[in-house]
């Protein structure tokens, strides 16, 4: 991935660099990659409202279908969970919901 935003001190403007650890294929058939921080920002959280800061942030893991889609009518959703109080974040892939709102 190329970044060619201009550097910034602003914590609502500086991405946060995460990097592959792992690609692991579990035995439900759920494909997991594994992402770590790649080093601390240092410039605080993001205070705009509205917006949750990623700071706390470590670890994220990314679960996803092993199974290619066949069919293109839907669009892939996401959640995104995170447990009080842990670095680590999830993100689970899904097809969308009926008249779910797509951004």
């Amino acid at each position: 991935m190329f970044d060619t935003r201009s550097p910034s001190l602003n914590p609502c403007e500086a991405p946060h660099m995460f990097f592959l650890k792992s690609v692991e294929k579990m035995r439900s058939g759920e494909i997991v990659t594994t992402y770590t921080r790649g080093w601390p920002r240092g410039i605080g959280a993001c205070l705009s409202s509205g917006n949750y800061s990623a700071e706390y942030v470590s670890e994220i893991h990314v679960y996803s279908s092993a199974t290619k889609r066949t069919k293109i009518d839907k669009c892939e959703c996401c959640d995104v969970t995170h447990e009080t109080g842990s670095n680590k974040a999830d993100i689970k892939y899904r097809e969308c919901k009926i008249d779910e709102i797509i951004a």
